[in-house]
């Protein structure tokens, strides 16, 4: 299970749904839906600041999943996603599915210049000068 932070637990208590950043895999409603199975109520197109996709060196498995996408902590630099509307059964779900980051609650704008709280999975312990490695071709695609 993830961890989830004080204001993350704070804003879930105040409605019924969350927008989630998604990146790699999770910016699909199709696979949030078949293989994660949620059901995403909408999804908005987001810019995040202060955060850079990372594929990690020595954080995968080698031949299959060189290194897994994340994000990687880094001031002005921006990674574009896909926010998902979760309900927060959803949410906590999907939480349990990646468990290796900490929930946090970030600004994100949309591709309309709406401003909304987006909850982010970051790394636990990704510096960053941690070294970049290869992404898998499924991230190229």
């Amino acid at each position: 299970m993830a961890t989830i932070t004080a204001d993350v637990r704070a804003k879930r208590s105040q409605g019924n749904l969350v927008w989630k950043f998604g990146y790699g895999s999770n910016m699909s409603q199709e696979n949030l839906r078949q293989k994660k199975g949620l059901d995403p109520q909408g999804a908005k197109q987001v810019v995040l600041k202060d955060f850079a996709l990372s594929f990690p060196e020595g954080r995968g498995i080698e031949f299959v999943e060189p290194s897994f996408a994340t994000l990687k902590r880094i001031p002005e630099e921006e990674v574009h996603g896909v926010a998902a509307l979760l309900s927060i059964a959803d949410a906590e779900n999907l939480d349990g599915q990646e468990g290796a980051y900490v929930v946090e609650l970030h600004p994100a704008k949309t591709y309309d210049g709406e401003t909304i709280q987006v909850e982010v999975y970051v790394s636990k312990d990704l510096l960053p000068e941690h070294p970049e490695g290869c992404c898998s071709d499924r991230y190229r695609a």
